[in-house]
């Protein structure tokens, strides 16, 4: 009796430390971070090229990796769960790299104007007609980012 005790004790206290810590991982996501560990600088241009001239070199060199990115803003939308998804201007096409913004609305400092320069870093995690990048946090925006 005292085994099953001090098992279920264990385990309800293991349960509320990761709970707890589940509970303070998740507050930070939206905490507006920026990514450690980035793989690749680039500009939308850039990728978005690369990505249509050669998609087999694409995936291999950008997808499943954290990337930063700047260019400017082409498409602004409000998504009804409060997040911003943006689209940065690809060069050659009309389309371009699609971003969501997972900072909370409160985080972004100036609005997102359409022809505005912004810096963004994501996680490249595929394509469609647009380049994706999930978990996105902007980095810097405005006309005078030292490009």
């Amino acid at each position: 009796m005292k085994k099953i005790r001090f098992k279920s004790i264990l385990y309800l206290t293991a349960f509320l430390v990761l709970t707890a810590v589940g509970c303070l991982m998740w507050q930070h996501l939206g905490s507006g971070r920026v990514y450690k560990n980035i793989s690749l600088y680039l500009d939308a241009e850039t990728l978005y090229n690369d990505c249509a001239d050669a998609p087999e070199k694409w995936s291999n060199k950008y997808l499943f990796n954290y990337i930063e990115v700047d260019g400017t803003i082409e498409e602004v939308t409000r998504k009804k769960n409060d997040q911003v998804k943006l689209v940065l201007k690809g060069a050659k096409h009309y389309y371009g790299v699609e971003c969501t913004i997972v900072q909370a609305k409160q985080q972004i400092h100036s609005p997102l104007k359409l022809g505005a320069k912004i810096k963004i870093q994501g996680f490249c995690f595929g394509r469609k007609q647009n380049v994706l990048l999930a978990g996105c946090y902007i980095v810097k925006q405005g006309p005078h980012l030292g490009w």
